[in-house]
Order: C-alpha cells, then structure tokens, then sequence
C-alpha cells in the first residue's frame, strides 16, 4: 500500500463522513453545559445530553481518519504541504479567531457576560492558544490537527525513502493505543495532539483495503454495513453506559479520551460503515445525484468554517430561543439544527465574496 496519491476525482462517501462529523462538534457544543450541570444528573434529558455531547469523541476523531484518507502517501515539497495545509488552516482561524474576540467584546459592552474572561488580553491569548479553554475551548482543533498534518509530511518524507515506513506507523500507532489505555502516557492536551496520527494513519489502512474480496470475508457490502453499524452503535454505547455510571457513582461529570478503546473502535467502525454504504447497491450514485446528496457536499466544503464560527451563532440561538428554555428537549434539538444550518448558510454567503471565500474557511 505504498502508493503515491495524486489529484482525483472527489470521493463522496468522504463528504457524507465530514459532513457527520461537523453534526457531531456541533451536538457536543449544544449539550455539553447540560450534560455536565449535577442538578440534571440522572434524569432523562441528561442522559440525552450526554449521549449527543459524546459525539465529539466520534466527529473529532473522523475529521483526522480523513486527513488520513486524503494524506498519507502524498510526495509533496514542504512548500506545497505549506501552502495547501498550514495556510489553508491556519488563516481562516486567525480570521475567526479575530471575529471571536470582536464578538466577545460586543457582549461585554451589551452586558452579555456569558463569553467572560477578564481583560481583553486574557481573551486574546485564551483564543490564541496551543491549548485553548474556557469558552473557547473548540479552538484546540487547531493546534492539533497542524500537528497531525507536520507528522503526516514527516512521516510521507521518510516514506519515499524508506519502504517500510507505513507500516512501522501502523505498529507505532497501535502500541501507543495500548500505551494510552493502559494509562503509561499521559492523555490530556496538549500532550494528546501527538497522537492523533493514529487515526490518520488508521483511515491511510482501512480507505484502501478490499474489505469483502478477499479469502476472510465472504460478506455482501450489505451485509457489511449493518454489521458495521451494529458494532459502532454498540462500542459507543457501552462508551456513554461506561461515563453515565462513574458520573453517577462520583456525582461529578468525568469524560473519556478519544483514545480509549472503546472509543478507536466506534470510530472505525463508523468510518468502514460509510464505506460499504458507498459500495452498496448503487444507492451512493442516487444519493451524491439527489438535492440532498448537494447539501452533503455543500457542509462537507463548509465543514471547516462551520466548525470556525459555531459558537458565535450557536450564541445567538441561545439568546433568541431563551423562552423555549424551560422545554429542555426542544430548546437544546432546536438550537442544535438552527446552529448548523445558519452556520452553514453563513459560509456558503462569504464564500461568494472574493475577498472573504480564503479567509471564511472554504
């Protein structure tokens, strides 16, 4: 699998697993503040919360199996790896970043002190952060994913020299798996942002491997695809039963890397099911043809400037529907479709002005 990767035809089953992944951040910023309030715990809107919260841990993850995808293989100069990766991330950020700050300052000036960090200065380095918390804390994307993308060039450099380099990525990547879960290397950011790579060199193996031809699986890419599900579903089940039941028992919200087990698991079981969904039947070509295969598309492009400026109308959302408050379910459902398709309408408009499309995140 020592392949070079070269321009090609856009591979839609990847648009459908962006665009997932995008829902995913954005139903763990709309739910984290409710799943972590004790006064809920227990109940069945906190069990709701937690489980759309926790979808972070599959949208953050497959955002890096696709760098993978996409990546890993390429001969690219470190100019061309510059201008295509960092500058491609690293303005729209600075952009949004900026916008961010503006916005936090407008708040404070109307007496909205939800966005509070003190002076104007602990607001600028809270943002522009290698480890960014708070309320900003979906800035820490980032830092990490320019990580993952310097280990990627680092790791394609050896590999035009090297023949084996992959897959002494594969066997590094899975002793730090085992590593991390058996709690030898510390877990948390920005420690964690070395990583990530693990998935991307994950999504690298499973994007090209022939999953129903060959001499241990004789299964229909039907048949795959439920199977994948079924595994997805259940691994992260036992993920939320696994953070419900020690949140229960310390009575304080507690959390579960990215990295854990169960975790790597739902991930790629996920990814292999969208996989064998764009294998299946013929239903991938209707689908990428049909209006709602262009809105899959149309996300997938916007993804990263959806994920950029989230938050500010996320805000927004939480200000307009604040008499809906009292009907928990509907107000954190409504907020969270609102929050995705007006971000989403957000990019798709500065995108169509020429000096903003570079810079919004398209």
């Amino acid at each position: 699998m020592n392949q070079i990767k070269s321009a090609k035809k856009r591979i839609f089953y990847y648009d459908i697993i962006r665009a997932f992944a995008i829902i995913c951040i954005i139903a763990c910023h709309t739910f984290a503040s409710f799943a972590s309030t004790k006064g809920l715990f227990g109940s069945n809107f906190w069990y709701y919360s937690v489980y759309l919260n926790m979808l972070r841990n599959l949208g953050v993850p497959l955002f890096v199996v696709l760098s993978g995808c996409l990546l890993i293989g390429r001969k690219d100069s470190l100019i061309t790896f510059a201008k295509k990766r960092l500058n491609r991330v690293l303005v729209p950020y600075i952009f949004w970043g900026i916008i961010f700050i503006l916005f936090v300052i407008f708040l404070q000036y109307i007496g909205q002190n939800y966005y509070d960090y003190g002076t104007i200065g602990n607001l600028i380095f809270s943002v522009f952060n290698i480890n960014p918390d708070g309320k900003t804390v979906f800035f820490w994307f980032v830092p990490m994913i320019l990580v993952t993308y310097v280990i990627i060039f680092i790791i394609n450099k050896l590999n035009e020299r090297y023949e084996n380099t992959l897959k002494i990525a594969l066997i590094i990547s899975l002793i730090l798996i085992v590593l991390i879960n058996i709690d030898l290397i510390p877990k948390s950011k920005p420690y964690n942002y070395l990583y990530y790579f693990i998935f991307a060199v994950m999504g690298y193996y499973l994007s090209g491997c022939d999953l129903n031809n060959n001499k241990y699986v004789n299964l229909s890419y039907n048949k795959l695809l439920a199977l994948f599900l079924i595994i997805a579903i259940a691994f992260y089940s036992a993920e939320i039963l696994l953070l419900t039941s020690h949140s229960l028992s310390i009575k304080s919200y507690g959390s579960i890397s990215q990295f854990n087990i169960l975790n790597i698991i739902a991930v790629l079981s996920t990814f292999l099911a969208f996989r064998c969904f764009s294998e299946s039947d013929g239903i991938i070509n209707k689908l990428e043809s049909s209006k709602l295969g262009k809105a899959i598309f149309s996300v997938s492009v916007c993804s990263y400037g959806i994920y950029l400026s989230h938050m500010i109308v996320k805000y927004g959302f939480y200000i307009l529907l604040a008499p809906l408050k009292s009907q928990k379910f509907v107000y954190t459902s409504l907020t969270l479709v609102l929050t995705l398709v007006c971000s989403w309408a957000l990019i798709l408009i500065l995108s169509k002005i020429p000096v903003l499309k570079r810079l919004c995140g398209v």
